[in-house]
């Protein structure tokens, strides 16, 4: 992907999505599916994963990726704010259900995969405590072992992170189940929703495709592969199964980031 410098992207007109490059975050790679489903053109813009990227505070108030800059708007970050801002926006089919009962429920699913404390919240702690632990001088250097909560001590907290996500994986797992079992084919009534979309790409940090699909080499390949390492035992093979579906039905590959 080519991406704009945070200069280059201060003078552009459009909307602008700040990605990390060099790696599909699944933030990041989930907000490029949302905007390209609801068919809104974007400018990328490179946020430096574990950088200071202090032109791109200065200009967003943000260190984080993925940003979303809609002129005349302001900055989001969250991902609920990215995606009701692309339903808003956008055009083709919506992402949420049109009942309030099961938006509800797609809103909360969606939580349980990408929202604070939950699933790849918690992966990413580990992912930034291996990363500490094999790259010299990384603690310095690295903002985001604060801003995401990164505890001194760690090793204590290891259990009780593996305990979070096996419990949110057994809720998605339970929920596609008794979908299958009553005909339905996605997470939430019959209809791809952002559910699908965001189990997709947030399922890479909990065991990631092979090349070419997604293109991962070397110590970047390590880290995604980090959480399959230290749980060999996951059955999650119903969920791995549906994640190739939505791929093979809605969404682009191979990744490219």
């Amino acid at each position: 992907m080519e991406y704009l410098t945070v200069a280059e992207a201060r003078s552009r007109d459009g909307i602008k999505l700040v990605l990390t490059r060099d790696v599909p975050g699944p933030w990041g790679e989930a907000a490029k599916a949302i905007l390209r489903h609801h068919g809104l053109e974007f400018l990328p813009v490179a946020q430096h994963g574990g950088g200071a990227n202090d032109e791109l505070v200065a200009w967003t108030g943000h260190r984080n990726a993925p940003l979303l800059l809609i002129p005349g708007e302001p900055v989001r970050s969250h991902w609920l704010e990215i995606l009701n801002a692309a339903e808003r926006l956008g055009s083709g089919s919506s992402l949420l259900p049109k009942e309030p009962r099961e938006r509800a429920v797609a809103v909360g699913l969606a939580h349980e995969i990408c929202g604070e404390q939950a699933l790849a919240w918690q992966v990413r702690l580990l992912m930034l405590d291996f990363i500490n632990s094999n790259t010299p001088d990384s603690g310095s250097a690295n903002p985001m072992l604060d801003a995401y909560g990164y505890p001194t001590g760690f090793a204590a907290e290891r259990r009780a992170v593996f305990d979070r996500v096996a419990a949110s994986l057994a809720l998605l797992d339970e929920r596609l189940a008794a979908q299958q079992a009553a005909g339905l084919r996605y997470f939430v009534g019959n209809a791809y929703t952002v559910v699908d979309l965001y189990w997709a790409y947030f399922s890479q940090l909990i065991s990631p495709m092979e090349a070419p699909a997604l293109p991962l080499e070397g110590f970047r390949r390590a880290i995604y592969a980090l959480y399959s390492t230290l749980a060999p035992e996951l059955a999650i093979d119903a969920l791995i199964t549906h994640r190739e579906r939505i791929f093979e039905q809605h969404l682009e590959l191979p990744m490219s980031f």
